[in-house]
């Protein structure tokens, strides 16, 4: 909100500085859902501070809850196969951890675990970086990934960040660099964006048969209601033939 206004005191906010707010996050290209959400938590802040009465009926955010989307097989070979070597260690641990994006830019190497083959999200304090909902997780590491992660920890050497910039920064173009990639690779690059990846982790498990409540577990969520919102439907040959099977004989 305070990148979004430009006056110092709470008691100076008005209405247009909400409608505001909501505008500059849609321009920043957030998802209709995350501009509700930012917007109602701020108007909560406002209430505790004894501000209301001046929003209107339809002034917060609405959203449609789309069907949620992943990738398809075909389209992550794609990717990955017109990937520089730095560029598909990132990607392809986004597919099979399925971390955000913040969560992969501080990344450190003390939060893999080689011998056991699990990878932690953990709290960082030299980065002010905390977890979504404060909660840290653990989760296996899927076993190929494993090997080319350690194979490269001993290459980067400038940072104890596994993904930095080359200044040994945190890389937070992760998703321009997504868009050209899909780009180079003839994809649509409108249709590429880092949360589809962790989408797709969480798809592709549950069309392997993992349980839902596991995989809520390695996704962080609290409930399973927000792991579900992840899943694609299943569209896969044999989900069809036990679709039709159900009306056999009638």
């Amino acid at each position: 909100f305070k990148a979004s206004f430009a006056k110092r005191y709470l008691d100076q906010i008005e209405r247009r500085d909400l409608l505001h707010f909501a505008q500059s996050m849609r321009k920043a290209g957030l998802a209709p859902r995350t501009v509700s959400n930012r917007y109602l938590a701020f108007s909560a802040f406002l209430k505790h501070h004894g501000i209301t009465g001046m929003m209107r009926k339809g002034d917060a955010p609405k959203f449609v809850e789309a069907e949620p989307e992943a990738y398809t097989k075909e389209e992550v070979t794609a990717f990955l196969a017109a990937c520089t070597p730095d560029q598909l260690l990132l990607f392809e641990s986004l597919l099979k951890t399925g971390a955000r994006m913040q969560e992969a830019m501080y990344c450190t190497w003390a939060d893999f675990d080689f011998k056991e083959k699990t990878f932690s999200v953990r709290a960082k304090s030299e980065h002010d970086f905390r977890p979504k909902s404060w909660e840290e997780r653990t989760l296996p590491l899927e076993e190929g990934l494993s090997a080319k992660l350690q194979a490269r920890q001993s290459v980067l050497k400038r940072s104890g960040l596994v993904f930095p910039t080359r200044n040994g920064k945190p890389n937070n173009k992760m998703l321009q660099a997504c868009k050209r990639i899909a780009k180079r690779a003839g994809l649509d690059d409108s249709q590429f964006w880092l949360h589809k990846f962790r989408s797709t982790f969480c798809t592709w498990h549950a069309d392997a048969g993992v349980p839902i409540p596991t995989i809520q577990l390695w996704m962080g969520h609290k409930d399973m209601a927000t792991t579900m919102r992840y899943l694609r439907p299943n569209r896969s040959a044999e989900a069809r033939a036990k679709f039709n099977a159900t009306f056999t004989g009638v």
